[in-house]
């Protein structure tokens, strides 16, 4: 039987001055991810001070876990590595590996599992981390709640739950926190900086919650790699009335995020995995 090592650590941790505040949105991400994960991931999953060891049944849902974890703790930059295998200390020795490239050559995620495929996921796994290179805060958000409103290959009814409305409302106070902690400290005024935090409505965020469908991981035969229907339209309005933000402004942040061509990119890597690894 295969398990799956995913290793995450958060870049340049021992820079910041204020790190109690990033383990607090650490552990509160990892608390709620293992809660939506829950019938994927393993408990015997290893947390550290700045990141996180984590094993999965399989393969493809790392790359799930991986993405939403990336999205929750940003602005931090996430290196990972990922293996796949049967030994749990050639998997762990593999994934450590590959986190270790990743960090010495700040390329994201990264695959080791000394399989000839590895080199072509790596590739695809490269061209996601140059889509989504350093978005505003604002479209950070955008994709967050896109996410959760239509979730991407997942099961995610269990976000209907209040615990979990929370939970989600919990790590975004932490990251408002850290966001406003950077923009005191920035020396130079950035693009980035450009935007205040949206002031998030979870009242009407539950309301949606309630009403979507949130349980998007059958396809028809035909769907076989890249998912052209990875993305449904008329979700802007609704992100618009959680974030507070006008409906064009929003489709402006799918634009500027390449949203859909990310979400069909990430669904290939998740189509890879399972049937490859």
């Amino acid at each position: 039987m295969k398990n799956t090592s995913l290793q995450l650590k958060i870049n340049n941790f021992g820079s910041y001055d204020n790190r109690l505040l990033i383990q607090k949105l650490l552990l509160s991400t990892i608390d709620f991810l293992a809660r939506l994960f829950n019938k994927d991931i393993l408990e015997k999953s290893q947390i550290a001070s700045d990141g996180l060891v984590a094993f999965f049944k399989n393969s493809y849902s790392s790359i799930l876990y991986y993405r939403l974890f990336e999205v929750l703790l940003y602005p931090l930059e996430i290196n990972a590595g990922l293996s796949v295998g049967s030994k749990e200390d050639v998997i762990l020795r593999n994934s450590r590996d590959a986190l270790r490239f990743s960090l010495k050559n700040n390329t994201g995620l990264i695959i080791k599992t000394k399989n000839k495929k590895d080199q072509y996921l790596n590739m695809l796994l490269k061209l996601r981390l140059e889509i989504r290179e350093h978005p505003t805060i604002q479209a950070n958000l955008v994709q967050l709640f896109s996410e959760f409103l239509n979730p991407l290959l997942a099961d995610f009814r269990i976000l209907k739950r209040n615990d979990m409305i929370a939970r989600l409302s919990l790590i975004l106070k932490f990251k408002e926190e850290f966001f406003n902690y950077l923009k005191s400290n920035v020396k130079t005024e950035t693009r980035f900086f450009n935007h205040r935090f949206p002031k998030i409505d979870f009242v009407r965020y539950g309301e949606l919650i309630e009403i979507v469908e949130l349980k998007n991981n059958v396809f028809l035969k035909e769907y076989v790699m890249i998912q052209q229907d990875n993305w449904k339209k008329g979700f802007s309005t609704k992100v618009s009335d959680i974030l507070g933000i006008t409906r064009q402004i929003i489709d402006r942040n799918y634009n500027y995020l390449n949203f859909s061509n990310l979400r069909n990119l990430d669904a290939t890597i998740w189509f890879y995995l399972q049937e490859n690894y």
